[in-house]
């Protein structure tokens, strides 16, 4: 079973987007996304991961440049604030097996 954990609601709005236009060009991915209905495949971001368990979490890491002032800021949101740590060990304990990072 998979799921995959963005660091904020923005990132997961773009995976979800990608994912749908994936599913719209490639039929076949019904299948597979649908081959575990008890435990049914999701996208979701930092704060409501929270419950959700699944063989393998995709840890999604992606910033980029601020649009407002074309700069790169060192904010990883939620996990930046008060209590980040704890947001953090509630991503990587939703995988019973493994998680696999990747970032754009």
């Amino acid at each position: 079973t998979l799921g995959v954990g963005a660091m904020s609601v923005r990132q997961r709005q773009a995976i979800t987007d990608e994912l749908e236009l994936a599913r719209r060009r490639h039929p076949e991915l019904e299948q597979f996304i649908a081959r575990h209905p008890h435990e049914p495949f999701f996208v979701k971001n930092l704060e409501n991961i929270q419950g959700d368990e699944r063989d393998v979490i995709f840890i999604s890491v992606g910033y980029g440049k601020s649009q407002a002032d074309d700069k790169m800021r060192q904010n990883f949101g939620p996990l930046n604030s008060d209590g980040g740590h704890r947001r953090l060990n509630v991503l990587i304990t939703r995988a019973k097996l493994r998680c696999e990072v990747f970032s754009s």
